[in-house]
């Protein structure tokens, strides 16, 4: 069996400065270590990079992790491992993926009194290169260590952000060309700031023409430290030529260039050193995009992780049973508006099945309210709904006192009253109001429904009052 042995002698050189032929060499070259040589410079160097890189990291890092399995044992065996700090410095670390495209590990088992749980190593990218055909590999001194022949060895969570080969489909290759121009912009700049910063000394004499004389000039003017010096004639007419580049739009070009660096990665401006107030409705917008790549960074990382557990159960246990696990993205404002898109279905008449709220909000053991409380006895029920009636001036038996000042008329009361007498019966007979409802319409066709809403809403409240007291 082969083994892998990191030499900091394979690891990419840390550049210490840069140029914009050098970054284009690493480009058009299509080499995976030359590119991961300059991106690490910028990423040291560019404090644009990192912090938006580490945004992204942190959001899917932080996200609720949901387990479920179909067997009791395995179901604590690895919600233990996935509670643990392990797994969550594992997870942190398959994070680098989304800038590299890959997050590649030295896969190791260790026993723990009968538990075996992998022990991997992360392995820097810089490590890594290419072939000509693609092919990744470890640099091991002068041999290659494909890393499709030896899966035995590596563990690997791909996370491309385009489509294309290993390199174009990284995130870092976009990143890489859009930040050599920033500061390539810098460099350009820097060299012309230098250059115009200390003014040009123009000395005008009358001994021009005496060398000796004007050698001397020359040599004191040069001790004064100006960036230029030279000598004219006092009638000699000189100009001073300006050049086209001014502060503001040197730095408007930066953010122009900061500003697509957040585009790239987190896919927003405002969440950037963006100095432009947004409005609620553009914040809006932009947050909606930044869960959205949220949501695509937990279905790439959880689908490499789903591989694992399956491997990690395989390992412990005989028979591995069906499990559910994923990264849950579903945030409060999205949980938010599928309880008010539920509550819509509920309210036409339709019934969700419990086991798809309990999948959808993450709850085991959801039931409805009535079947989670015990039938009172009928002495205890009476005396708690008098009493609660009593409270709110709301009679259960009587509505006399209710309709007084009510826009019915005597003879409209009257059929009221024949109402009431059913109506707390077919309540209690009744799985929800929906369901009352229709059977109030079936029963009282003719009524006028006006007069059967303003029964219905009496016994709606009536209907709290025994939830309430049971």
């Amino acid at each position: 069996m082969k083994k892998i042995i990191i030499k900091k002698s394979d690891k990419a050189d840390v550049l210490s400065g840069i140029n914009y032929d050098l970054v284009r060499s690493a480009i058009v070259e299509g080499s995976f270590e030359s590119l991961v040589r300059v991106f690490e410079y910028f990423k040291a160097t560019d404090a644009q990079i990192g912090s938006e890189l580490f945004k992204r990291k942190v959001y899917v890092s932080a996200l609720p992790i949901f387990f479920e399995s179909e067997d009791k044992a395995q179901n604590e065996f690895m919600l233990k491992y996935l509670e643990s700090i392990k797994f969550k410095k594992f997870l942190f670390a398959c994070t680098a993926a989304i800038a590299y495209g890959f997050a590649p590990f030295i896969k190791q088992w260790q026993n723990t009194d009968g538990e075996i749980l992998p022990q991997f190593s992360f392995i820097a990218p810089t490590y890594f290169n290419t072939d000509r055909e693609d092919r990744l590999y470890l640099k091991q001194s002068f041999e290659k260590l494909y890393v499709d022949e030896n899966l035995d060895l590596f563990w690997l969570h791909f996370h491309p952000t385009d489509s294309g080969d290993i390199i174009t489909q990284s995130l870092m290759y976009r990143i890489v060309t859009i930040t050599a121009l920033k500061h390539l912009a810098i460099s350009k700049y820097m060299s012309y700031f230098d250059s115009l910063s200390v003014p040009p000394l123009v000395v005008k004499s009358d001994s021009i023409e005496d060398e000796r004389k004007s050698s001397a000039l020359i040599e004191a003017a040069v001790n004064l430290r100006a960036n230029g010096v030279g000598l004219f004639s006092k009638d000699d007419i000189l100009e001073l030529l300006n050049g086209n580049v001014d502060k503001s739009t040197f730095l408007e070009f930066i953010k122009y260039c900061d500003d697509s660096i957040s585009k790239s990665i987190t896919g927003q401006v405002l969440a950037g050193n963006s100095q432009a107030n947004g409005t609620q409705a553009l914040g809006k917008i932009h947050n909606e995009v930044r869960q959205d790549i949220l949501r695509f960074d937990a279905m790439l990382i959880g689908a490499s992780i789903y591989e694992l557990i399956n491997e990690i159960l395989v390992l412990n246990f005989a028979n591995v049973k069906p499990f559910k696990f994923m990264l849950d993205a579903n945030l409060e404002a999205d949980e938010e508006a599928l309880s008010a898109v539920y509550e819509k279905i509920t309210n036409m008449g339709y019934e969700i099945p419990v086991e798809f709220m309990e999948t959808t909000f993450k709850i085991k053991g959801l039931k409805l309210k009535s079947e989670q409380n015990e039938p009172a006895s009928d002495n205890s029920k009476q005396s708690g709904q008098d009493k609660n009636a009593k409270a709110l001036n709301l009679p259960l038996d009587n509505i006399d006192a209710t309709l007084s000042s009510s826009q019915f008329n005597k003879a409209d009361k009257e059929i009221l009253k024949a109402v009431e007498s059913s109506l707390n019966t077919l309540l209690k007979d009744s799985s929800s109001y929906e369901e009352a409802f229709k059977r109030l319409g079936d029963m009282y066709q003719n009524l006028d429904t006006n007069m059967l809403e303003y029964v219905m809403m009496r016994a709606i409240a009536n209907a709290q009052i025994y939830g309430s007291d049971e």
